[in-house]
């Protein structure tokens, strides 16, 4: 569907959810607007490049709660253009919010090199940094988020970042997986990374999954996948390594092992007891 800030593309999805995807950078980060009947959760605020603001306000008139899947830099782009900010209880996601980022922190991203759709009017490359903002409310394992007549679960999925986590939709039968799954390479390897952790935290959303029958993965990157089926995979995929049974990787130009297997699945991290 259209919308007046061309930046992003809008599709409406099965549950009463938007996905706010913004195509013309490399990340291919997917923001979600999640429509309640009391008031709306938007999952991560994108990259910040464009008025991702203006595109919820044509989507809904309900109130706004924005819900933080975790604070790399792509997903917590626009925060300082909402009121209403929660993100996982953790002293460095807290921290990292009300930080924000400099300019020489993530000029990279808007480089020519990471863009290859035109610009909004009126960016300006100089001037873009992420404005800090300080949450409203921090969120624990197993909290629910009630919209009205839908209810989200909040589960803590550490391992790509400490501060991961995932929202159920039991209702709608829905996943909404942030970083820990999207289909492209995973990654174990930034600030706060835990290789062990993330299997753990993946056979925790595995057995969510087929105890809530949830049919839909709402990921955050690249595209909406149904079917939970590749999860179970994956987990297996990194128990292999774990156990020592994956023996085979490659070694990336930063040093990073590559671990590739069948159904596209390939598994990016320093080595498999690493905490950073």
């Amino acid at each position: 569907m259209n919308v007046k800030e061309t930046w992003f593309k809008v599709h409406k999805l099965p549950g009463d959810v938007y996905a706010i995807y913004e195509d013309g950078q490399w990340q291919e980060v997917i923001s979600y607007l999640i429509i309640g009947q009391n008031k709306a959760i938007l999952w991560d605020t994108g990259l910040g490049i464009g008025d991702i603001k203006s595109v919820v306000s044509e989507l809904t008139e309900l109130p706004i709660t924005v819900v933080i899947s975790h604070t790399h830099f792509d997903h917590i782009g626009s925060n300082a253009l909402f009121d209403e900010i929660y993100v996982f209880d953790s002293k460095m996601a807290v921290e990292d919010l009300k930080k924000g980022l400099t300019h020489e922190e993530i000029k990279r991203d808007v480089e020519e090199d990471s863009i290859w759709k035109p610009l909004p009017e009126g960016f300006k490359y100089e001037n873009f940094f992420i404005k800090g903002k300080a949450p409203t409310k921090t969120l624990k394992d197993g909290e629910i988020i009630d919209l009205g007549n839908r209810k989200l679960e909040v589960v803590h999925t550490p391992g790509h970042s400490p501060d991961s986590i995932m929202l159920i939709d039991e209702g709608n039968k829905i996943l909404f997986s942030g970083d820990a799954y999207y289909p492209a390479p995973l990654y174990a390897y930034a600030k706060g990374a835990d290789f062990k952790a993330y299997v753990k935290s993946m056979e925790k959303i595995v057995n969510k999954i087929k105890d809530k029958n949830l049919n839909y993965i709402y990921a955050s990157h690249n595209e909406v996948v149904e079917g939970t089926e590749i999860l179970n995979y994956i987990l297996e995929s990194m128990k292999e390594i774990v156990n020592g049974e994956k023996t085979d990787y490659k070694l990336d130009e930063e040093g990073r092992r590559v671990y590739r297997f069948d159904n596209n699945v390939e598994l990016v991290i320093l080595d498999v007891g690493h905490t950073i």
